[in-house]
């Protein structure tokens, strides 16, 4: 516990700094809350209201001296993030010494690597690796020439108090419950195998982490409209608009040997020669493939330079900037023209790559080791063994976490299983609570009635109304509901965006969509107000309807029950007869009932994508019907505005930052103005480590929590 806050903190302070999640309806704990608690418990910094304040140099000063144990005094006229670290660094002997070693061209895995003064450009590249590891980021930026503030100077001085562990024995054990039958990278594309090969392969060419924004790891940039990197045209042969994508690769990046070759030589950089293999094997037809969409995109794929390759797409393709791959063409080259099969079968592509581990070993059933590969591009890890051990049974992950034999468990627990494991735990692990990409809602048949086709169902006559849909979510107290369902781990949604996405936070600052908060009284107003009268009966009626339909949901899963009952409840104490109506996930998912509108309201998931959002879901395109062969994601049949098809079009398109942002936000304060859909719940993935596993930062989303294993170590 040396590490954490020291031995005279006590138990609470420590659940306190270490708490899964936040209450429902309170603040969520700052991200660095844990640096900012310590620093101002140990003296090091004065407590202060607003920890994202900008703190002065002499108050920074103060802090680093009682930390290196010698009088410092910050002598600048511009105290800049930048300064801060140069300031901290020279002054810090174990770090200075070995300065050099970091001259090299800025590569700090954000945005702006380019744009770092010259002579800051070493502070920065020791400042963001593992073994320093002092940086943090805004919105992926080093923002060199910005303010440092109290949160930011909290955390660097906790690192220098508390280096991270570089000891050689330290040793992680990981659980996942499933294992993968391939790591074969054209075949497969499960969590399992995405998860086990993060530790060998780690990040792409662009990629991302929990702060769900795409950054540059073996290219100079990411490529955008505003660098120059993307090229809009219009094909006047085609009449189609095109785009042109170009990848400026990172020069140095080498190969491992191959095995007939001398250890440490570097024969093999990774250019575009690599680049352009990759994109070959992509489209070669005697290699398996789970999918070529991103491919038929292509018009073409050109060698421009060593390090440059250009992707010219056949249309505006808006992940055309998510990253190219590359694979070790002086090692497959010759095996893929002479054996292009065995591409679908063999397992040794794992090792050829520069992520931060090797695989060592695969003992199929039981465990896959990994050790540092001393090859790795960006860093060495900090950890010296790592071991993934295959648990299928929730049952068999329990008794090893209460033996306290394992170090991670990656997504195996629900958040209810997890809360009721969580209590008998407090004491080693601590619990992840993560929002996930899911939002659960609420699908309400917007039909009309086919008058020639009876079993054709239409519910336009309750639901067409936005008024409605708005009273429905009105009448709802989803922070209960969240309660009931997952122990109040769920939050309620606003959007059919994931709150993690950085476009979300941005319109939610903005103020620019509308929430519902729970509000019975409103909602039995806007029924009134539509004509939905309460009868005799207690329940609503227009022109001699009733106002009374079902809700359906999946039969098999605990929360949606318990959701769909008391979704019910409070919907008929609004004088609305909704029922419940429980089917198997083959009915509900399987067949006719969502795509031909046999539904009249029913509970699911989406899927959002929080990097590059698309709300192609509500575009009138997306409508199933029988002239379309009842193909298409927007079930209920909402049919919006000439307005909001305009931004569900623009949001398609490659834009500038932005404009982007600019779009979703006016598409947001419709959609949430008209409710397509209603939402319910941001729904939360639960991982379990140890509390002294350090730098842990699950994505919630479809990247594994290792992607920035290489940062983890075992604070001690």
């Amino acid at each position: 516990m040396r590490r954490f806050l020291g031995i005279l903190l006590s138990l609470s302070l420590v659940m306190m700094l270490f708490a899964s999640v936040s209450p429902m309806g309170a603040e969520e704990p700052h991200e660095l809350q844990k640096y900012i608690d310590t620093m101002a418990y140990e003296s090091i910094l004065p407590e202060v209201g607003d920890v994202d304040s900008e703190i002065s140099a002499e108050t920074f000063s103060v802090g680093l001296s009682t930390v290196l144990g010698k009088e410092l005094s910050y002598e600048g006229e511009n105290f800049t993030r930048a300064e801060m670290f140069k300031f901290a660094i020279d002054n810090n002997d174990a770090l200075k010494d070995t300065l050099s070693d970091f001259d090299f061209p800025a590569w700090c895995l954000c945005l702006d690597d380019e744009t770092i003064p010259e002579e800051y450009v070493p502070y920065f590249n020791m400042a963001s690796r593992p073994r320093c590891n002092i940086l943090t980021y805004r919105y992926r930026e080093t923002a060199w020439g910005e303010k440092p503030n109290y949160a930011e100077a909290s955390f660097l001085l906790y690192r220098f108090k508390y280096p991270p562990n570089t000891a050689p024995d330290q040793m992680l054990t990981c659980v996942t419950q499933q294992e993968p039958d391939t790591l074969n990278p054209f075949v497969s594309s499960s969590m399992s195998r995405t998860f086990l090969v993060a530790f060998n392969g780690n990040l792409g060419s662009v990629d991302f982490g929990n702060d769900s924004i795409l950054f540059p790891v073996y290219v100079l940039r990411r490529p955008s409209l505003e660098n120059g990197d993307v090229i809009l045209y219009h094909d006047e042969v085609t009449g189609i608009d095109k785009m042109k994508v170009i990848w400026n690769l990172r020069p140095d990046v080498f190969w491992p040997p191959h095995e007939d070759e001398p250890e440490g030589s570097q024969y093999h950089e990774l250019t575009a020669d690599d680049v352009l293999f990759a994109g070959r094997q992509g489209f070669c037809p005697l290699i398996q493939s789970i999918s070529r969409s991103g491919e038929w995109k292509i018009d073409k794929i050109v060698k421009t330079g060593k390090y440059q390759i250009e992707y010219q797409y056949n249309e505006e393709f808006a992940y055309g900037t998510w990253g190219t791959g590359y694979i070790d063409k002086s090692f497959f080259q010759k095996e893929l023209i002479t054996k292009p099969d065995q591409h679908n079968t063999r397992q040794d592509f794992v090792d050829h790559s520069f992520g931060p581990y090797n695989m060592a070993e695969w003992n199929q059933g039981n465990y896959m080791d990994f050790e540092p590969n001393p090859y790795a591009a960006f860093a060495q890890p900090l950890v010296s063994k790592i071991r993934v051990k295959f648990m299928s049974e929730t049952n068999t992950i329990k008794l090893n976490l209460m033996a306290r034999e394992i170090d991670m468990v990656y997504n195996a627990f629900s958040p209810i299983e997890a809360k009721d494991l969580e209590d008998e735990l407090s004491d080693t692990y601590k619990f992840y609570y993560v929002e996930g990409t899911g939002w659960e809602h609420i699908d309400l048949n917007q039909f009309a009635d086919d008058p020639e086709n009876e079993d054709d169902v239409g519910m336009a006559h309750l639901f067409g109304d936005k008024r409605v849909r708005q009273a429905l979510l009105y009448a709802l107290d989803r922070e209960k509901l969240c309660k009931l369902v997952s122990k109040g781990v769920f939050t309620p949604s606003h959007l059919w965006l994931t709150r993690r996405s950085p476009y979300y936070k941005k319109a939610e600052e903005m103020g620019v969509f509308k929430k519902y908060e729970y509000n019975p009284k409103l909602a039995e107003e806007l029924l009134d107000e539509v004509g939905w009268f309460v009868g005799d009966d207690g329940i609503r009626e227009k022109d001699g309807v009733k106002f009374s339909f079902s809700l359906s949901t999946t039969s098999g899963n605990p929360f949606r029950l318990a959701s769909v009952e008391n979704i019910v409840k409070m919907w008929n104490a609004v004088g609305i007869e909704a029922t419940s109506d429980f089917k198997t996930a083959t009915v509900l998912f399987g067949g006719d009932y969502l795509r031909r509108h046999q539904f009249e309201a029913t509970e699911f998931a989406w899927v959002s994508n929080p990097l590059r959002p698309r709300a192609q879901l509500f575009s009138r395109e997306q409508i199933p019907t029988a002239d379309n062969g009842w193909m298409g994601q927007c079930m209920g049949g909402w049919y919006g505005s000439d307005e909001h098809q305009m931004y569900v079009d623009l949001i398609e398109k490659e834009l500038p930052d932005s404009e982007l942002q600019d779009a979703l936000n006016k598409e947001f304060a419709i959609w949430t103005d008209e409710l397509p859909a209603l939402p319910l719940y941001n729904r939360y993935n639960v991982d379990v480590t140890k509390y002294n596993l350090e730098n842990y930062k699950p994505t919630g989303s479809q990247q594994p929590p290792n992607w920035n294993c290489d940062f983890w170590y075992l604070e001690d």
